[in-house]
């Protein structure tokens, strides 16, 4: 295994460097061996240069699943998984605190950025292809400034080796007011879910934005898998006199997987591709309930009389 540690380029990028330094000033040659910005790997020699770029597959995170907890400091975190061969629906869920930050993933050139918070639900930016910031709109400057001191200029960080390194690149990061998506307390779990319907591509990237010094985050990233929660409900639009015959699925985003509950994804297929169409269903799960679906998850639950 590598060792992660802070060194200092030559160039702007690990791509466009020539040698690599343990100081600042670049006197003092880093030590003589191969080097990773999580994308491409590069062998320093004794003179101090660096040699060519190699892809570096091995650079991505194993499904098994990815765990990360980061605390307090200003970046974009860039966080490479390899989902393997199997299919299924990839949930990741992410912990963004009180104080703002933002994420979105980028999986088969699909960028996905809608999430559910077990608080308060939907949350999605409005700009497309956009980053989401989740947080608590109370939690003071971050949250209050968080359009009017954009941009941010922020190092660039990969995760490799089960902790995130410095590329030696930045990155400007505009965040306009349609991006913003805060909840009125810490909106604590908050759920996304990737569709991998076929064994390739098996690349997964989640970029994590943290703009506040002050701000810390969780991320977890599961294995492709089959949907395994159902629930029995009638077709769209139906009352509670009608026949629950239909089969979904959901995902729990209240750390209830035995019960669906309010705020919780609901997809017509097992992997996860295809959300409810807004609307009610009559759904059998204990009890005989009415189920209003918005944006893929339920905003409420009423018991029919």
């Amino acid at each position: 295994m590598g060792v992660i540690s802070n060194y200092y380029l030559n160039g702007a990028t690990l791509t466009s460097s020539t040698g690599v330094y343990m100081d600042a000033d670049l006197v003092t040659c880093a030590p003589v061996g191969h080097y990773s910005d999580g994308v491409i790997v590069r062998y320093l020699d004794s003179n101090c240069v660096l040699g060519p770029s190699i892809m570096c597959p091995s650079c991505e995170a194993p499904c098994g699943p990815v765990s990360i907890v980061q605390r307090g400091t200003e970046g974009v975190y860039n966080t490479t998984v390899s989902l393997g061969s199997g299919t299924g629906a990839v949930i990741i869920t992410f912990k963004p605190g009180a104080i703002p930050d933002g994420i979105y993933a980028s999986y088969n050139s699909v960028i996905y950025n809608a999430l559910s918070s077990q608080v308060d639900g939907y949350h999605k930016t409005a700009t497309s292809s956009g980053v989401t910031y989740l947080g608590d709109q109370s939690s003071g400057s971050c949250a209050t400034d968080i359009t009017t001191n954009s941009p941010y200029v922020l190092p660039e960080y990969t995760y490799s080796g089960g902790s995130f390194a410095l590329t030696g690149s930045s990155e400007s990061v505009i965040i306009a007011a349609a991006d913003v998506s805060l909840s009125v307390q810490d909106p604590k779990d908050c759920v996304m879910v990737i569709p991998k319907l076929t064994a390739a591509p098996a690349s997964l990237l989640v970029s994590v934005i943290n703009f506040c010094k002050s701000g810390s985050w969780e991320l977890n990233i599961a294995c492709p898998s089959a949907l395994s929660s159902t629930i029995d409900s009638s077709i769209l639009g139906g009352d509670c006199s009608s026949a629950t015959d239909q089969l979904y699925y959901y995902v729990s985003v209240s750390n209830n997987p035995s019960t669906i509950q309010v705020n919780d994804w609901v997809f017509s297929d097992i992997n996860g591709a295809n959300v409810l169409v807004d609307g009610y269903y009559h759904i059998n799960q204990v009890n005989s309930q009415r189920m209003e679906i918005v944006n893929g998850v339920v905003t409420s639950l009423t018991l029919c009389p």
